[in-house]
C-alpha cells in the first residue's frame, strides 16, 4: 500500500523499504489488550446482520437482522437504540480486516461517551486473500479507479448511516466517523462530502483521496482528527501531513497527532487521544474545549 498511495499522489519522496507482501494484503489485527478493560455504565454489544451473515464479536453479541442495514452488515457496542442514545459512532475497518477488529475499540471510546452507540460496519468487497473485507478494489493503482472504488463504498457507507439514524430517532447529523486505514479513507471521504455533514471524522492511519474535488464537494467545515504513526511504512505519515495542509487550507478545523516509534497500528494512546477529540465534538460539556490544536512532535 506504500507503493500504491506513492502513486496516487505522485510523490517524489523516496519510498520507504516495502515490508512483506501479507502486510500489503491484510491489516494488522488491533493490538489493544489494554483498552478492553470493562467500560463506565451498562454496555451491550449487539450484532446486526445485513444481506450476507457477519463475524460473530467476540463479546459474544447475539445475532439479529437490520430492516435498516440491508447492504453492509454490521457489529454494535453501546446502549440500546432510544432515548438513551444521543449520537452514533461509526467505525470503519481497514483493508482485509472485519468489523470484529475495529469494534475493540468501543469499549474504551464509551467510558467518556455512555449516550454514543458504536457501530461497525463491514466493508461491502471480500477480501480472498484474508477472508476479510475491503471498502474499495485497490488492485487497480490508477488515480481514477481509486476514486471511483471510494466513491461507491462512500455511497454504502452513506447509505447505512442514514438507516441507522433514522431507526434511532436521531436526527442525520448526529454522528461521528472512525476509520483505520482504507476505513479512514474512506470515513473521511464521506464525511467531508455528507449532507449534512457529521459532528466530527477521526482518521487513523489514512490518506485523502481525490483532494482536487473537495472544494467543489465539501458540504461544511467540521472538526477532523489526523492520527498518524511516523514508523507507518505501510501508509506513511506524509499521507497524513498532505491531508492536514490541504483540508486546513479549505479551513477545516484540523487536529493532529503524529505518534513517534508507532507503525501501522493504533495503540491505546492514540485510542485515548481520540477519545477526549470525539467527547469534544459529540458532548455538550466537551464543547469548545480545543479543537484544531496538533499534539506529539510539533506537527
Amino acid at each position: 500500500m506504500a507503493r500504491l498511495f506513492t502513486r496516487i499522489f505522485n510523490r517524489t519522496e523516496k519510498e520507504p523499504e516495502p515490508a512483506p507482501e501479507a502486510t500489503y494484503r491484510t491489516e494488522p489485527r488491533l493490538p489493544l489488550p489494554e483498552v478492553l478493560a470493562p467500560p463506565a455504565g451498562p454496555l451491550t454489544p449487539v450484532e446486526t446482520a445485513g444481506t450476507e451473515p457477519g463475524p460473530a464479536s467476540e463479546a459474544g453479541s447475539a445475532a439479529a437482522v437490520s430492516p435498516a442495514a440491508p447492504l453492509l452488515s454490521t457489529i454494535r457496542w453501546g446502549p440500546a437504540k432510544g432515548p438513551a442514545v444521543e449520537n452514533i459512532v461509526f467505525l470503519c475497518h481497514g483493508m482485509g480486516s472485519t468489523a470484529n477488529g475495529i469494534i475493540q475499540i468501543a469499549p474504551q471510546l464509551a467510558t467518556l461517551l455512555p449516550a454514543t452507540l458504536f457501530v461497525a460496519p463491514n466493508g461491502p468487497e471480500y477480501a480472498e486473500a484474508s477472508d476479510g473485507r475491503l471498502w474499495f478494489d485497490a488492485s487497480d493503482h490508477s488515480p481514477a479507479a481509486l476514486e471511483a472504488g471510494v466513491r461507491g463504498a462512500a455511497e454504502a457507507l452513506d447509505a447505512l448511516i442514514d438507516a441507522e439514524l433514522d431507526e434511532a430517532g436521531l436526527g442525520r447529523e448526529a454522528c461521528a466517523l472512525v476509520g483505520y486505514s482504507q476505513g479512514a479513507m474512506t470515513a473521511l471521504f464521506t464525511g467531508l462530502r455528507r449532507r449534512p455533514p457529521p459532528r466530527a471524522i477521526l482518521c487513523y492511519a489514512g490518506a485523502l483521496i481525490a483532494p482536487y474535488s473537495l472544494e467543489a464537494e465539501m458540504t461544511g467545515p467540521l472538526p477532523v482528527m489526523l492520527v498518524h504513526g511516523l514508523e507507518d511504512r505501510v501508509v506513511p505519515a506524509f499521507y497524513s501531513r498532505d491531508a492536514e495542509k490541504a483540508l486546513r487550507a479549505l479551513h477545516f478545523p484540523v487536529q493532529t497527532l503524529y505518534a513517534p516509534q508507532l507503525g501501522h497500528d493504533i495503540d491505546g494512546a492514540v485510542v485515548q487521544a481520540g477519545k477526549q477529540f470525539l467527547r469534544r465534538s459529540l458532548t455538550p460539556e466537551g464543547a469548545g474545549s480545543g479543537k484544531g490544536r496538533s499534539l506529539a512532535d510539533g506537527g
